[in-house]
């Protein structure tokens, strides 16, 4: 609209300079008064034309950059408030595990199992803890019950972005890979399974967790050998 009105007013003004031009110095000669009148208005109506077309368009380009470095400033604020998930782990769990694995794990290795519980919730990545097979009296299913017995624990569905089953599944599945070696999917549907071969039972919430010892088995394993 404002190039519109500008427009019209250039091409009158044009048609009065062509004629002032043609005609001026007769008029100059003529009326010497009404001349420099007539020139000094339109030189002012002309700077005032420019003036407002300077400030629309300075209007005009101000705005996106206001409205970009308001969104920033949101984007920023929001990253701010994001809250950080500070997982404690039990000493029942930490109890649990140091003696279930005692002499089977280093201490290195159980370390790594906590690092990777404090994970579960966050949707971080879990470390390899089984680099070398574990002894042949630990099966599958002692592990899958053994992550169940320590994961159902300590899952928080308000900050977990996974199902229960399909996140503790990946916990062991990621953990101990020479040892669970079904698929996730297969886990996920079957880790809390009583009938298949193992030692360590699942524990429920409520129970107390008591560390199980594997020695028994170990010693019917070696006699049977």
């Amino acid at each position: 609209m404002i190039l519109t009105i500008s427009g019209k007013f250039i091409f009158f003004e044009l048609i009065l300079f062509v004629i002032i031009y043609v005609f001026g110095d007769l008029l100059s000669d003529a009326v010497p008064g009404i001349w420099e009148k007539t020139k000094d208005s339109l030189q002012k109506n002309k700077a005032k034309r420019i003036q407002k077309l300077d400030v629309s368009k300075n209007d005009t380009k101000d705005q996106p950059s206001q409205s970009l470095s308001s969104d920033n400033k949101d984007g920023e604020d929001e990253e701010k408030n994001t809250p950080l998930i500070a997982v404690e782990i039990p000493n029942e769990i930490i109890e649990y595990t140091n003696k279930t694995f005692e002499n089977i794990l280093t201490l290195e290795q159980i370390e790594k199992i906590f690092g990777n519980l404090r994970n579960f919730n966050n949707g971080g990545n879990f470390e390899v803890i089984e680099k070398v097979v574990l002894p042949d009296y630990i099966y599958q299913f002692d592990i899958l019950h053994l992550v169940w017995n320590i994961c159902k624990r300590i899952y928080d569905k308000k900050y977990c972005n996974y199902k229960f089953r399909d996140r503790a599944a990946e916990f062991a599945k990621s953990s101990f890979p020479l040892t669970v070696t079904s698929t996730i999917e297969v886990i996920s549907a079957t880790m809390t399974n009583d009938d298949k071969t193992h030692s360590l039972p699942i524990i429920k919430l409520g129970k107390p967790l008591i560390p199980h010892d594997f020695s028994e088995v170990r010693e019917r394993m070696a006699k049977k050998s």
